[in-house]
């Protein structure tokens, strides 16, 4: 059974423009590697060493005037103050690494995701009238500018938002109820024990320090 004319040369033609659609994207890609990998030791040094330095000047910073905001703060009880301070450092930890894990997704995006995915976009951005030279420079220039975005982001970020957090504590008013744990009622649930390790487990499953935990974490909203 032979084909209508029509439709082998459809056929034919779907074949062809895939194939050209294969070579097309391999080599657009292979053009998007090599800028990746030109920029990406440039993405690495700058938000890398931007971003480390904030990371590592400013945690101390952070462990040091946060505990201080919670002693000075009108906002807590002196019990809760005192539990606040103690879990202080598990969120600090934790914002530590999520700092860190953020830092590496930048330097992926920037210096890898990003000549590649321009690359590609170069094709039909619209007003590039040589799409040869839009697709050699685009994501090159734009790669480091956004290093750059990510780094200042970052640092108004730690610095300026946290410290206008801790301000608010700083400034917050006695006529609102603090809050405070009930201490009382946790002494009271084992009065006759003096075994360490009970009164310990019995802190650690208690509903007030669970409440301490929880506020210790919002600290790194």
């Amino acid at each position: 059974m032979e084909l209508p004319d029509g439709v082998l040369c459809k056929i034919l033609y779907i074949l062809v423009l895939s194939q050209v659609f294969t070579v097309v994207f391999a080599l657009l890609y292979v053009v998007g590697f090599i800028k990746a990998i030109l920029f990406c030791p440039f993405v690495l040094i700058v938000i890398g060493f931007g971003n480390f330095i904030f990371i590592i000047g400013l945690c101390p910073l952070h462990l040091f005037w946060t505990a201080y905001c919670i002693a000075k703060s009108k906002k807590f009880g002196p019990f809760m103050k005192c539990g606040l301070i103690i879990t202080l450092p598990i969120p600090i930890a934790l914002w530590t690494v999520v700092e860190v894990v953020g830092t590496l997704g930048m330097i992926i995006w920037y210096g890898f995701a990003w000549p590649v995915m321009e690359t590609f976009k170069a094709i039909s951005r619209p007003g590039i009238k040589n799409k040869l030279h839009g697709c050699l420079l685009a994501g090159t220039w734009s790669s480091l500018t956004g290093a750059c975005t990510v780094v200042r982001d970052f640092g108004d970020f730690s610095f300026h938002s946290y410290f206008s957090v801790m301000d608010e504590w700083l400034e917050a008013k006695e006529d609102k109820k603090p809050l405070e744990l009930k201490v009382k009622g946790l002494a009271d649930s084992s009065p006759q024990s003096s075994d360490p390790e009970m009164l310990i487990s019995k802190l650690l499953t208690s509903l007030e320090f669970q409440k301490v935990m929880f506020l210790s974490l919002n600290l790194l909203a």
